[in-house]
């Protein structure tokens, strides 16, 4: 019978009824004078509490007179080594006790000090919040309290920069959160319908040319059947795509430079920007930017955008600035289900969460100058001078790569097919299920060239439903109509 301290065959073995381990009677005894527990339980534990292990040959071993002879001197070095084995277990109970409570001590320490830079770099946030509010204001009331000392009053109709920031991130994150509990239960159904088409062969057909309400185009955008029109000269005109004779025009001074559409009150309603200024509707106050405005995105169901340039971006809503950062970026682009904003810089890719305006994560792609979230929600079109990316964004992993200078490009409902558009030549390119990667030749090549292309899914979702044809909208010189066409 081997004893539980000293690892060696008892001489008269005892077992513990506490934790029915087995002991040199000897030992154990020692043990329970110095601390008054079974050492492996760690239960209070007496003399009385040891039972002699029966069946065990009993006898008594001579006593040796001195320690003058070799068996009594080994005697003797048996006792120091069972005081040795009981010394050495003591030990290592402590230590091991030791490296518990060492690990705890470091688990706190770091939380503590993940707690103090939290805090720390919310208090900074605020500061710098502080401070940009206070000289947005000081700005604003400087120039109106100057323009009125020149002689230049406003009047009914000037355009007054809007410099309110009345609205927090904490006052619409849950909103945002909710919509995005929406969208996504939205989106998740329609993966399962239009499953149906996925992988399916498509040719592309132009039916209709339409012509452009004026002379030379600036940028345009579309969205739920509306298309915006923003001319050269300043006018924007709003086309129903179902309907091209049903257009509402507004003019304004100023080349738009970007253009998108929102939803307000239940309206398809333009946000236009000229150099720094943000316009929304008709209305003649405009929002400020601090820099020239490269591109904005907007939300896919409320009335929030974001605004970018090379001194910063912004998150606003119809008449106030919610949120403004100083970091510089070309493009810009909301995820579908609303919540997550990709923001391109001349290095990297950086996706925002808006509610908190917190990076969530990083991809190295520089000079995006158009961004898209695909239908599936986890791949993020990019697009650059040389090449069309798509790219996992949740293990960030390159999963197409469409080499050529293209204009522009969508995809469609499946996230299985890319219509790419040069200034010449219009190209269809194709997901692989098999080889889990997009084609980098053009399953077709039309030689019509489109400037901007638009796929018309939300208008005619249940048409596509039936037939698995998507209509989609091409901007050049005209409107151009066209469809793709699924091959029975």
């Amino acid at each position: 019978m081997i004893c539980s301290l000293s690892g060696k065959e008892a001489e008269e073995p005892v077992i513990s009824r506490k934790s029915g381990a087995i002991f040199e009677r000897k030992l154990i005894e020692e043990y329970i004078s110095a601390h008054g527990k079974d050492p492996i339980s760690e239960e209070n534990l007496t003399i009385e509490d040891l039972t002699k292990v029966q069946g065990v040959p009993e006898y008594v071993p001579p006593q040796l007179p001195s320690l003058a002879s070799i068996p009594n001197l080994l005697k003797t070095f048996q006792n120091e080594w069972d005081a040795l084995a009981l010394e050495v277990f003591s030990l290592r109970k402590q230590l091991h006790k030791a490296r518990q409570e060492l690990s705890a001590s470091l688990y706190h320490y770091d939380a503590a000090v993940r707690v103090a830079a939290k805090a720390t770099e919310e208090r900074d946030e605020a500061q710098r919040a502080l401070k940009e509010l206070s000289q947005a204001v000081g700005n604003g009331v400087s120039q109106i309290k100057n323009d009125i000392d020149n002689g230049h009053p406003y009047k009914n109709g000037d355009e007054i920069p809007v410099s309110t920031n009345n609205i927090l991130l904490s006052d619409i994150a849950e909103e945002l959160e909710v919509e995005r509990e929406r969208l996504f239960a939205q989106h998740k159904a329609q993966k399962k319908t239009t499953k149906q088409f996925s992988g399916a062969d498509y040719s592309i057909q132009m039916k209709e040319n339409i012509p452009l309400p004026f002379k030379t185009l600036a940028t345009v955008a579309y969205r739920d059947g509306m298309l915006a029109l923003a001319s050269t000269a300043g006018s924007i005109t709003i086309v129903d795509v179902q309907n091209d004779a049903n257009t509402t025009k507004i003019v304004r001074k100023g080349k738009p430079s970007n253009i998108t559409l929102i939803k307000s009150e239940g309206q398809v309603v333009p946000v236009a920007t000229t150099k720094d200024k943000i316009f929304v509707g008709s209305e003649k106050t405009s929002l400020q930017h601090s820099g020239e405005i490269i591109a904005i995105a907007s939300h896919p169901t409320l009335a929030y955008f974001v605004v970018v340039g090379r001194t910063g971006w912004l998150l606003a809503t119809t008449n106030s600035i919610i949120h403004q950062d100083s970091t510089p970026y070309i493009s810009a682009a909301f995820h579908i289900d609303g919540k997550l904003v990709a923001l391109g810089s001349s290095s990297a890719i950086d996706i925002v969460d808006i509610s908190t305006a917190e990076k969530v994560a990083a991809i190295e792609f520089s000079n995006a100058n158009k961004l898209l979230f695909a239908p599936n929600g986890y791949w993020l079109l990019a697009l650059s001078n040389e090449s069309l990316l798509v790219i996992d964004i949740r293990t960030q992993s390159v999963v197409g790569n469409i080499e050529g200078s293209f204009k522009d490009f969508v995809i469609d409902p499946t996230s299985t097919i890319i219509i790419a558009t040069s200034e010449d030549s219009t190209f269809l390119y194709k997901y692989s299920k098999s080889e889990k990667q997009w084609m980098n030749e053009p399953v077709v090549h039309l030689d019509q060239g489109i400037r901007s292309i638009f796929i018309l899914d939300d208008v005619h979702f249940e048409d596509y439903l039936q037939t698995g044809d998507i209509p989609f909208i091409g901007i050049d010189t005209d409107i151009r109509k066209g469809e793709l066409k699924k091959e029975n």
